[in-house]
Order: C-alpha cells, then structure tokens, then sequence
C-alpha cells in the first residue's frame, strides 16, 4: 500500500531546513510554520498577515514564460534582525543583504512547492508598505491562488516571523499533488482560518 504524500508544509519545512546553512550563514534556525491557502482577490481571508501598515517585502516577479510570483514579508524591525548576522560581510548594504536573503528563500521554497514551474525570475525587488500593496504590485490576477506560509527565523536571542507568499494558477499546486490544498479555502497547521494573524 502506498504511503499519502508529504504535506505541502512539510515539504518547504524540510526544504527551507536543509538550505538554511546558504540562506543564513550563522547559527540560526529557519523553519515553515503555518499555512493557509485563498485568492488573491479575497485578501486578507484566508491568508496569513504580518505587520500592520508597513512592512518590508522581497518581490519576486514570474520567470519568462511563467505565471508565478512571490513575496517575502518581514515587518522592518525583523527584517533589520534577519540581516543582523550578515553585519560583517563586506561590499554589500543591508538592504542588498536583505534583498539576497529574501530571494534565496522565495527560491528555495517556489522550487519546493512547485518544482521546475515555480522556479523564480533571478531578479527581485524591495517594496515597503502594506502586505497588501505589495501583493497587488505583483499584477497577479484576483483570481490567482495565494499561498501564505509563516517563516520562523530562530537566533540565539529570539524568533522572527514572517510570511512568504506564493501567487499561482491552482493547477500548478495540483499537478505537484497539493490538490486538496489549492481547492481549500486554508490549511492550518493545528488550528482553523479564524486564528489571529502572524505577528
């Protein structure tokens, strides 16, 4: 008998995990958290939030000849947190250091979720503001299937939140077995779309 496949959430835990040591050369800790699935239409139900008016997002736009975007959200001061172990590198900025990180991370989980599909353009962007405004910067259509996964960055010290954004047709979630996921209004890791957002 054959075994059901992995969840979607376990699938980017594990992926995120094992790149961790790219993504954040330290001794923190990256980890997938919760996830909930909607449209982007009907943000912000079924979709996890974190911030309020401003926050710090890393934009990813669709490859040539794809469909799929996504976003990486910190609230300013977590975003300032991500990067602080990356104070002793040379010749870059924060927010270049910033922009690295939250693409390798939209990388990593885009490939996960989707495979080839959903590999990202190598270009990325800043934006600041809403989480809002910044998914609508994406052009994808309100239709679009918007999967929001909370990313836990563990330090020493604390534990930062954020959230990365998947924008997608819901075949493309489909054809990588997470069917019942695109077709769910959210998926929780223990708990229904009525908990509090990410902060």
């Amino acid at each position: 008998m054959r075994s059901p496949p992995p969840s979607l959430q376990s699938v980017l835990d594990r992926a995120i995990r094992a790149h961790a040591p790219l993504l954040l050369p330290t001794r923190a800790a990256l980890s997938v958290g919760e996830l909930r699935c909607g449209r982007l239409g009907g943000f912000p139900e079924g979709a996890l939030v974190v911030g309020d008016d401003m926050t710090a997002g890393v934009v990813v736009p669709p490859a040539p000849g794809r469909s799929v975007s996504a976003v990486l959200t910190f609230e300013p001061h977590s975003a300032l947190g991500v990067i602080e172990p990356f104070s002793g590198a040379h010749g870059t900025s924060v927010l270049d250091r910033y922009l690295a990180f939250g693409h390798g991370v939209v990388q990593t989980l885009s490939t996960a979720a989707l495979g080839a599909a959903g590999a990202p353009s190598p270009l990325a962007r800043l934006e600041e503001g809403s989480v809002a405004a910044i998914l609508l910067s994406t052009h994808a259509p309100p239709d679009a299937t918007l999967l929001s996964a909370e990313i836990r960055v563990r330090t020493e010290t604390r534990v930062l939140r954020g959230v990365y954004y998947l924008l997608c047709d819901a075949k493309e979630l489909v054809s990588r077995g997470h069917g019942r996921l695109a077709t769910s209004d959210s998926q929780a890791g223990a708990g229904s779309r009525q908990r509090p957002p990410v902060s």
